[in-house]
């Protein structure tokens, strides 16, 4: 049987991927939030059921789909660092080879959507870390190969899954497809893609019924944290315009393809983009809503990769010669904006990593010396964070109850015997319920432990002060710590719920 010619775009994904593959490699890093998703993936192995701490069923992570991936490599591997880094970048390099091969129209397309990712310092820096970005990359690819193929058989079906299965990664993602499956859904008739768009959402529809029965929440314990912060929403918008603006000074080339994707959705007429385009306006706007992030760009990765998926529908192979070396000037220049080198593992003296004005930090910079996969080293444990050691003594010198900042590493290294209290209220269900400590700052904000607080949760006696809080940490402690199935648990779960 003679073989079947390949087109270019075959032939360019897997030089595609192993360029990909080199980029990621060179700059693959571990941030400390994957190890709050770590800690509570190997108390699962261990017996202790999906939980930060082993009294308490509390979900600390809000990315299961990225939790259980996580959960079936290191139980098979027994490795947390080495593995999430592979994971991360076999998902990567995935999105990408799919990205060329079968959203992409034609070569220069791809080429240029390929360039447009390499080029964004947000896109490279999260492509690693160890966070659920690299899965967002490859759903959002899964989504738009059926939804840019109009014949597709069980196109709208297919939308809504890989819609449910991104908002079980990211939720905050989801800005950017819904637009699309709207679109869809109008355009094939409401009646007939109701069942389609229901019966795709089953991951969901199962996940938030176990969520409810284990944790006693329809909600991560996170979005509790940033939800109940006390922050008045002026100042928390304030902060997610601050974000927009650290991304313009560090990393201008991520915000500049995103909106110049979607002038050209609106301009060059591309089927189906103008969904994609007010898709990434209104996750934009969602990321200024709820206040950004402390993780410079982290939160603009997704979008950089629709804008990306955008170029990757124009027929350059049409367009004058002059029209794409403005094209390419505009990237270059754009790419000649960043204050950092782009591939740079090596902070700058004259750059502060933490941003002096906002306490955005730059977390692959920071990190990369101490957690960065090239800096590894043979002879000793890795990675060398001070956080790595300073978990692993309380497992015999300290108290089983510790008060961490954020907890990632610590908490890890640290065991499942000893309860971390994170003071952002990440993994506690108490303090994600109270209002922050000032000065706030991005991200999650930092709580003061109530008075008495420390010492319940060291005796196991109740010695809150607050008469409120201790009512509220009365029905908390029932939810997380009770029989799941006890009827005075489930009108606690009730109460909190409807109060």
């Amino acid at each position: 049987m003679p073989f079947r010619k390949l087109d270019g775009r075959a032939r360019l994904a897997p030089v595609a991927s192993t360029l990909a593959t080199l980029v990621a490699l060179g700059t693959a890093w571990v941030a400390d939030d994957a190890y709050i998703t770590l800690r509570t993936a190997d108390n699962f192995m261990h017996g202790y059921g999906l939980r930060w701490n082993v009294a308490e069923r509390v979900q600390a992570y809000t990315h299961p789909l990225w939790l259980g991936l996580i959960t079936a490599a290191y139980s098979v591997t027994r490795e947390p660092y080495f593995t999430v880094i592979a994971l991360s970048i076999v998902l990567a390099v995935v999105a990408i080879h799919l990205l060329v091969r079968l959203v992409a129209v034609d070569v220069a397309a791809a080429i240029a959507a390929v360039l447009v990712l390499g080029l964004s310092k947000a896109f490279v820096d999260y492509a690693t870390s160890g966070l659920e970005t690299p899965l967002t990359y490859l759903l959002l690819v899964a989504f738009f190969i059926p939804y840019f193929r109009p014949l597709a058989r069980f196109r709208l079906q297919s939308l809504a899954l890989v819609a449910a299965l991104l908002a079980l990664t990211d939720a905050t993602a989801v800005w950017l497809v819904l637009p699309a499956i709207a679109v869809t859904a109008w355009r094939d008739g409401w009646r007939r893609s109701i069942v389609p768009i229901v019966f795709g959402l089953w991951p969901v529809l199962i996940w938030e019924a176990f969520s409810v029965i284990y944790y006693g929440s329809l909600l991560p314990n996170p979005t509790y944290a940033r939800l109940l912060s006390g922050m008045p929403h002026a100042r928390i918008v304030k902060h997610g315009l601050v974000y927009l603006l650290d991304s313009v000074n560090l990393d201008p080339f991520t915000l500049g393809a995103i909106a110049f994707a979607g002038v050209l959705a609106f301009t060059d007429r591309i089927r189906g983009a103008r969904p994609v385009a007010i898709g990434m306006a209104a996750y934009l706007a969602a990321v200024v809503w709820m206040g950004g992030d402390v993780l410079s760009g982290k939160l603009l990765a997704a979008p950089l990769l629709c804008a990306s998926v955008v170029i990757s529908q124009l027929e350059l192979a049409t367009w004058p010669t002059s029209r794409r070396v403005e094209l390419a000037t505009i990237a270059a220049v754009l790419g000649l904006m960043a204050a950092r080198p782009m591939f740079s593992n090596v902070p700058m003296s004259r750059l502060p990593i933490v941003s002096e004005t906002s306490g955005i930090v730059d977390a692959r910079m920071r990190a990369y010396p101490r957690t960065g996969l090239l800096n590894a080293r043979r002879e000793s444990p890795w990675p060398e964070e001070p956080d790595v050691e300073g978990g692993r003594r309380p497992r015999s010198t300290e108290p089983d109850v510790r008060v961490m900042a954020t907890g990632g590493l610590a908490g890890f290294y640290a065991g499942p015997l000893v309860h971390i209290v994170n003071s952002t209220g990440v993994g506690d269900p108490l303090l994600a319920r109270i209002p922050a400590a000032r000065p706030w700052g991005m991200g999650v904000p930092r709580r003061d432990l109530p008075p008495g607080y420390g010492e319940t949760l060291n005796s196991g006696l109740p010695q809150v002060a607050d008469p409120q809080l201790a009512e509220l940490y009365a029905r908390l402690s029932l939810v997380a710590r009770g029989p799941i199935w006890s009827a005075p648990r489930w009108r606690a779960i009730a109460s909190l719920v409807a109060p």
